[in-house]
């Protein structure tokens, strides 16, 4: 069984070589090697056959070197190898082997042919050899992102490969762990921390800066399109080569292994918030969990305040962003509320958060005691969305907008919450828009028309029956005094007549309207007729007696 050019380069004896053209053919496959530096070299090249040598017979004919690598290619040569200690290799060979892919490998000048040609023929006799070193590297490695550790053993395997400090960044640009390969965790912290204030840090192209002497990579991990992370390299001696693709896909699996276990966790919060929204928080079986489900909703009740808030995400055009491929219709939304959760949470907040009806909705709780300002649990959250809007955008390119419902002492009300949450947003283009109790004028004007003409024609009846000379100044008086919290005195200082006159009118209108003005159910009953009164219009009309009727303004 062969293996290919880009495998072999892995063997120990070819550790000092480079391939220096034709890269497009290293996934030849090879078969056996040949030693060979005789000028009728092309005649004995097989197909899917290595050619090492130093070409030292025809280092001077020009001609020669012209033809030998089409002529190869043309064989089927998997790759030549040449130790060019005797001989300048002429930049049209390794024009040549870029247009035909035909792997050219600059080899060790200390390296001699026969021993490099009985190693690689052991390489290919043995085949264990390699089976596949990175095929077991990714099998082992996919095994130990499942255990905790993964993060860290990661590292370990790029910093060994690499023999270079590498740290490993999430999402968020914070680091998860890292590897110092015999640095000093103050020089590599002030290495990394200089780069980052030298590097761009939203773009996903490799990116590298020299801080102090020492060269400093940043390297995304990106994969199918999804952004994980970022690693930091600091002097590596080997190339990024096929480490960095084992290293992004186990790290892919350790997400893979996040996202499964938190999606059972994260159906088990979106049936609590249902719950709790339509206030079935009694139901034991809907609050049990195998992760603890009892003992968080347990501390969540325990809050002093709870109110509801929504989001709504949108995805400014960039690569950047959060996510996964393992679930790319909803991946988006459900990154984000698990980030915005985050941040509520290190905040102090309690959360139990999911996606209802297609919106981030998020029950919270505040289980402050006490806090330094005077501001309310409303106030404070809407500070705190403010700034994950802006964190959002610097580092994914995405904007969200929050609607934030009033607070209330009882998880009974977090559907009054939600309501008003869903009636803010949308009503401002603001990021951050909290709940602003209506006034009773407006909250009254839900009650149907019809309703509101029926009260006033029961409550204010007699009154408007009245001709319009006699009715009108009977009725702003009654306004006005009301006004003034029945203070006669003032009612006749703002109506400029004698404060008896006010009496009389006062008096006029409680024999009509068979109500006093010193019970406060009246009182009430006349301040909501009136309030009603004043949005409806009077129309007189004669017919032999005065009458009127009432018409919405």
């Amino acid at each position: 069984m062969a293996i290919t050019v880009r495998r072999l380069m892995d063997a120990q004896v070819l550790q000092g070589a480079k391939v220096v053209a034709g890269q497009e053919g290293l996934n030849h496959l090879v078969e056996s090697v040949n030693m060979m530096d005789a000028p009728d070299i092309v005649e004995w090249i097989r197909p899917h056959q290595m050619l090492v040598t130093t070409l030292y017979n025809v280092k001077d004919n020009p001609d020669v070197l012209q033809r030998l690598i089409p002529e190869l290619a043309d064989r089927g040569c998997s790759a030549i190898g040449i130790k060019s200690r005797y001989l300048q290799i002429p930049s049209l060979m390794y024009n040549q082997a870029n247009d035909l892919s035909l792997p050219l490998i600059e080899l060790p000048h200390d390296m001699p042919l026969g021993v490099l040609s009985h190693e690689i023929t052991r390489t290919l006799l043995t085949r264990d050899f390699l089976i596949d070193r990175s095929t077991k590297d990714d099998d082992n490695l996919w095994d130990i992102v499942m255990a905790d550790n993964g993060m860290d053993r990661i590292v370990t395997y790029l910093s060994r490969e690499w023999k270079a400090p590498v740290a490993l960044y999430g999402q968020d640009h914070q680091c998860l762990t890292k590897s110092l390969f015999g640095m000093t965790p103050s020089v590599f912290d002030a290495l990394v921390a200089k780069a980052y204030s030298i590097l761009r840090l939203h773009r996903l192209d490799v990116q590298a800066c020299t801080v102090h002497g020492h060269t400093v990579e940043r390297v995304p991990l990106v994969d199918r399109q999804c952004y994980y992370g970022e690693l930091m390299i600091i002097d590596r001696i080997q190339p990024v080569g096929k480490a960095l693709g084992i290293g992004i896909r186990a790290v892919s699996a350790f997400y893979l292994k996040k996202y499964l276990k938190r999606q059972d966790w994260r159906l088990y919060l979106r049936n609590v918030a249902e719950s709790l929204l339509a206030n079935e928080y009694g139901s034991n079986r809907v609050f049990n969990h195998d992760s603890g489900g009892s003992l968080f909703i347990d501390a969540f009740m325990k809050a002093k305040a709870y109110g509801v808030i929504l989001a709504q995400v949108t995805l400014v055009e960039s690569p950047q962003r959060l996510g996964n491929h393992w679930n790319p219709q909803e991946s988006l939304e459900d990154e984000v509320l698990v980030h915005i959760e985050s941040r509520l949470q290190t905040q102090g907040w309690s959360v139990v958060a999911g996606i209802i009806g297609r919106q981030l909705v998020f029950l919270v709780a505040d289980q402050s005691s006490s806090h330094i300002d005077s501001k309310t649990p409303q106030q404070r959250i809407a500070d705190e969305l403010e700034y994950i809007v802006e964190d959002m955008m610097n580092s994914y390119s995405i904007h969200i907008r929050f609607s934030v419902g009033n607070f209330y002492s009882s998880i009974r009300h977090f559907a009054y919450s939600y309501q008003e949450a869903r009636e803010t947003m949308g009503i401002t283009q603001d990021n951050v828009t909290i709940f602003r109790p209506q006034n009773v004028q407006n909250f009254l004007q839900h009650i149907p028309e019809q309703e509101r003409k029926r009260f006033v024609e029961a409550v204010l009846g007699a009154l408007l029956i009245l001709p319009p000379l006699e009715r009108d100044p009977l009725i702003k008086t009654l306004q006005v005094f009301l006004s003034f919290q029945n203070q006669v005195t003032e009612t006749a200082k703002a109506l400029f007549v004698h404060r008896n006159t006010v009496i009389y009118r006062l008096r006029k209108v409680e024999e009509l309207l068979s109500k006093s003005l010193d019970d406060a159910d009246d009182v009430l009953t006349l301040r909501l007729a009136l309030l009603f009164f004043t949005n409806l219009e009077i129309r007189g009309e004669t017919d032999g007696e005065q009458s009127c009727r009432l018409v919405d303004r």
